[in-house]
């Protein structure tokens, strides 16, 4: 279920590594991800999301865990391209 829950909208973690966590949440939002403090690479993560934004997924890591986190919005570029948004995850 965790590794198909993709095609209907999911995203499932159980026990899963903050790197992992990262990882699918990067690919998922199209969003960089970076880990202010390594300690936090040492937590491990469940729950399940449907249809939540990025907001409520950092909302919840905020709430269940020691992070805070900020978010740097995407810039655009001269080619009209955009940037992608930036996220810092610190212990707080």
């Amino acid at each position: 279920e965790k590794f198909l829950a993709w095609k209907d909208g999911n995203i499932i973690f159980r026990d899963d590594p903050m790197s992992d966590v990262i990882d699918r949440l990067e690919r998922w939002f199209n969003v960089d991800i970076y880990v202010v403090d390594d300690e936090i690479l040492n937590y491990e993560f469940t729950a399940k999301f449907h249809d939540e934004t990025l907001a409520q997924v950092l909302t919840l890591l905020k709430l269940s865990s020691e992070i805070e986190y900020s978010i740097e919005k995407n810039n655009q570029l001269e080619s009209g391209a955009f940037t992608r948004t930036k996220i810092y995850l610190r212990k707080k």
